[in-house]
């Protein structure tokens, strides 16, 4: 026998991946280990002999140890979680695959993750774990497979047909996807039908088959193209919506709520200083400003709810179903997570000013009037005269419109304009 780790190493990958000799295999790693006793590939080439004889209990101790000597070596990591889901342990195997997908986010883990799903005939899980690795590793007939059983066990004959037939076209010698393929092709078209019936249609099968094939084509495109507009519909630095699309949608939410007859509250917000932030700290800095709070924005929301960026360093909130006070408690919560934010975060950024806010909220229906204008723009304008309040009168606070201050607010309004165009006929800064 060699005396060379190097040598041993070698051979033993041989026998493990070539002649499917285990015990040969496990030979050459102890006197590997004998050699060199921290030696962290003849642990891992153990671990995979041990697995491959069905030795799972003695591999999960041989990738432990791997993982000893190297606390963030990966391979180590998803092969002990393998040896736990061999063993049942699926509380080890997850906490094991989320830490590698927190550091990582690899292929791997995802589809280990969805094996421990269909192990535990949790299939609707299983298929999304599956479609995450997929994601990463494209090109994995196995994965589209076992993604495509997931579906059956579900019922979804469809989606199912869908991913046997991509599994088969990326490994054309993988009969038990064609199979797949053709029993869930016959399960979506004659599922609901009887034997005779099945029998009279049988002729009929290429053409319905490729019917179903043009259908999913077409899912496929409308999905693609559903994407895209999502993709373009979302702020790219703050990951909320963007105007256009609030415009839209909140036109939508404004006539539900009044053929309903149900509240609705529009929060507009206005960062305080921005030109200052910009000028102190720059662009680059200002820009993970604007991440966080999208992240914030997002975090303190209902599904339900629509926040956007409406402009540069002003930003709105939509909340159906929702009173004024509500909105306001809404805020508050936000607010006290900006506060987190301004102790925390931004020292990491090297900030010294906290980030503050001007806000307005104006409700519907008891903010808006009689007149041909929609609710959306009375909304939009009426809280926008409340921040416009806040902002001028001491900054970092929130004020409610109200209607019995209509004057007072355009009055404001009125003199800020008059004020603007003064600086600006002077060559000032507004």
């Amino acid at each position: 026998m060699p005396d060379s780790v190097n040598d041993l190493l070698h051979l033993a990958e041989n026998a493990i991946y070539r002649e499917n000799d285990q015990k040969k295999a496990l030979e050459y790693l102890e006197a590997a280990l004998t050699i060199e006793k921290k030696s962290l590939k003849a642990f891992l080439l153990r671990g995979v002999a041990e697995l491959r004889s069905g030795l799972a209990e003695a591999a999960g101790a041989s990738f432990a140890k791997a993982l000893r000597l190297d606390k963030n070596n990966t391979e180590a990591r998803l092969n002990l979680a393998v040896t736990h889901i061999m063993n049942r342990e699926y509380p080890k195997a997850k906490a094991l695959l989320d830490k590698v997908i927190s550091q990582h986010a690899r292929g791997e883990a995802y589809e280990i993750q969805g094996d421990m799903a269909l192990l535990q005939g949790q299939y609707q899980e299983g298929a999304g774990w599956y479609g995450q690795a997929l994601e990463v590793k494209p090109a994995e007939a196995h994965v589209y497979f076992k993604k495509a059983v997931c579906h059956y066990q579900l019922g979804q004959f469809k989606d199912c047909y869908k991913y046997a037939e991509l599994s088969s076209e990326l490994n054309p010698a993988f009969d038990d996807a064609g199979i797949l393929s053709e029993t869930a092709a016959d399960e979506h078209v004659y599922g609901e039908l009887g034997f005779l019936a099945k029998l009279i249609l049988r002729p009929l099968r290429p053409y319905l088959k490729k019917q179903l094939k043009e259908q999913i084509q077409i899912h496929d495109e409308m999905l693609k193209i559903q994407k895209k507009a999502e993709e373009l519909s979302v702020d790219p630095l703050m990951k909320i919506k963007n105007r256009s699309y609030f415009e839209n949608v909140f036109e939508q939410l404004c006539e539900a709520a009044k053929q309903k007859k149900t509240g609705l509250c529009l929060v507009f917000i206005d960062l305080d200083n921005m030109k200052v932030f910009n000028e102190l700290f720059g662009h680059p800095v200002l820009d993970k400003i604007l991440g966080l709070l999208g992240e914030i924005f997002n975090a303190s929301v209902r599904a339900q709810d629509l926040v956007a960026r409406y402009a540069g360093d002003e930003f709105v909130m939509a909340l159906p179903n929702c009173s004024k006070k509500g909105a306001k408690r809404v805020l508050d919560s936000i607010l006290a997570k900006v506060e987190e934010m301004n102790r925390h975060k931004l020292a990491q950024l090297k900030v010294d000013k906290p980030i503050t806010f001007s806000v307005g909220i104006a409700g519907a229906p008891e903010d808006t009037d009689d007149e041909p204008r929609p609710w959306s723009n009375q909304l939009v304008e009426k809280a926008d005269l409340a921040a416009l309040w806040a902002k001028h009168n001491g900054k970092n606070q929130s004020c409610f419109y109200e209607s019995r201050r209509r004057s007072d607010f355009r009055q404001l309004a009125e003199d800020i304009t008059q004020e603007s165009k003064r600086k600006a006929l002077k060559g000032e800064r507004a």
